[in-house]
């Protein structure tokens, strides 16, 4: 409950602080603001400053003055300007406007008022990132040694990781990356990502152990810079060298039925020796419907033989196991940055993650990543929001800060509706001198309001159409 409860004040809060922005830059550029309100009608309560003095909002009372409502659904928020929504009336030719009305100003002091919105949530983004580096965080990480898997799947084929094809493998410790030092597995994604994203050189150079002996490999950079969304795909074809042992076997599942329990350890798949979760996974997952053995060592080292035969889901193989993932894990401290270098670094985080997502979006509109799988609607968010929430409070506040980001520039974007197409009106009308005609925006809006509904109950669709693939 108390994650479901953080889920909606955060999106409350992204939603408040971009109606924020608009309202202080209305205020600050001569536009009235009618009501100012936290969250969404039916209004609860309002008050109004009149004479100096503030007044309750009485039921039915209009004032001159801005509204300061609390409303029934207090996750979000709004902000209510004079002459902002478009009448067929306000389109004639000859309307004239008030100067407190939005259109009744210039389109530079409209172009601020809009700019705000997104401008809020991006540095609210930066902010929270901002407060996460400045305080230390405790979490599991573990040891830099190394997991490899050989392929990853890409539209339904199958294609080699990087960290295959440039000959790591399994059990290599990685120890420096670009002759910066690797202490934790976490470290060697985020290095990799950093030096994609911020370094001019072609290649990555990566030192790592293997049988006693220090050896360098080279990763192309572009390599990877060119398929930034497909690093949670399993791009890298990395994970942490963690033993296979049983944590949980889900009821019903062949695991269960085979008599496996917690605390045994899977030591081979059909005769074949593995060393980790990931490469137990991987085998399984290629073994649907297909009878398989297992050796299993028990809480008393024994070892004894056992046939399962998975289940296939999604055309995965599946025998209901949860390992103990953290049972090799290793407790650690992140110190916290101090100002203003946690400023710093916020800022290249924060625009790292943009960059990175706009690259996504071009990859999707060359049709290199399927739309369907790429897109997440408000069931879908909540549903990552919540689960994150579940983690950590510090994870779940890293992927606020994320969401506004994409926020702000997904408003910025000149589609229909958001503020971007209001941005490109008040462009064309600052470089032309002369007004867009309101028809028109009213038109173009009016066409952006079903495009926006139909993608919105498209993506709501997807979301629950996941929800039942699961």
């Amino acid at each position: 409950m108390f994650s479901l409860i953080l889920v909606l004040l955060a999106i409350g809060f992204m939603i408040f602080i971009h109606e924020l922005g608009h309202f202080l830059a209305a205020r600050m550029n001569g536009v009235k603001v009618e009501e100012f309100g936290i969250g969404y009608p039916p209004r609860l309560a309002g008050i109004y400053r009149q004479n100096g003095r503030w007044k309750l909002l009485q039921k039915d009372e209009k004032p001159a003055e801005t509204v300061y409502s609390l409303n029934a659904l207090l996750f979000g928020g709004f902000c209510k300007m004079s002459g902002e929504q478009l009448t067929p009336e306000m389109a004639e030719k000859n309307y004239k406007f008030k100067k407190e009305d939005f259109f009744g100003v210039s389109p530079l002091r409209r172009l601020q008022i809009i700019f705000f919105g997104p401008l809020f949530n991006y540095l609210s983004g930066l902010l929270i990132l901002a407060v996460i580096l400045f305080f230390p965080v405790n979490f599991h990480d573990f040891e830099p040694v190394i997991d490899v898997r050989s392929n990853f799947s890409r539209q339904g084929a199958e294609e080699e990781t990087v960290f295959f094809n440039a000959g790591f493998k399994t059990g290599d410790r990685i120890i420096s990356i670009n002759n910066e030092k690797i202490s934790y597995f976490n470290d060697i994604t985020e290095k990799i990502s950093s030096s994609v994203l911020q370094g001019t050189n072609e290649m990555i150079t990566l030192a790592f152990r293997r049988n006693e002996k220090t050896t360098y490999s080279l990763i192309r950079r572009r390599l990877i810079a060119d398929n930034m969304n497909l690093l949670t795909e399993g791009l890298l074809g990395i994970a942490p060298l963690t033993l296979p042992k049983v944590a949980k076997c889900l009821p019903g599942y062949p695991a269960e039925k085979a008599g496996i329990i917690p605390g045994e350890i899977i030591k081979s798949v059909n005769g074949r020796d593995v060393n980790s979760v990931a490469e137990v996974q991987e085998q399984i997952s290629r073994l649907a419907s297909t009878a398989v053995n297992l050796e299993i060592i028990n809480r008393k080292g024994e070892s004894r033989k056992t046939a399962v035969i998975p289940r296939s889901e999604s055309g995965r193989g599946i025998i209901g196991i949860e390992f103990d993932i953290l049972g090799s894990a290793i407790k650690r401290t992140e110190p916290g940055k101090p100002f203003p270098i946690n400023i710093k670094e916020a800022f290249n985080e924060g625009n790292n993650f943009i960059i990175m997502n706009i690259k996504g979006f071009g990859r999707i509109f060359r049709g290199e990543i399927p739309f369907r799988k790429s897109v997440q609607g408000p069931i879908g968010i909540m549903g990552t929001m919540y689960s994150v929430a579940q983690s950590g409070f510090s994870s779940f506040m890293r992927l606020t800060a994320y969401i506004s980001l994409i926020l702000a520039f997904m408003n910025l974007l000149p589609i229909p509706v958001v503020d971007g197409s209001h941005i490109i009106y008040n462009i064309i009308e600052i470089i032309s001198r002369r007004r867009v005609p309101l028809r028109v925006i009213m038109g173009i809006q009016t066409v952006g309001v079903v495009i926006l509904l139909g993608f919105f109950l498209f993506v709501t669709f997807n979301d629950v159409s996941n929800l039942f693939r699961r």
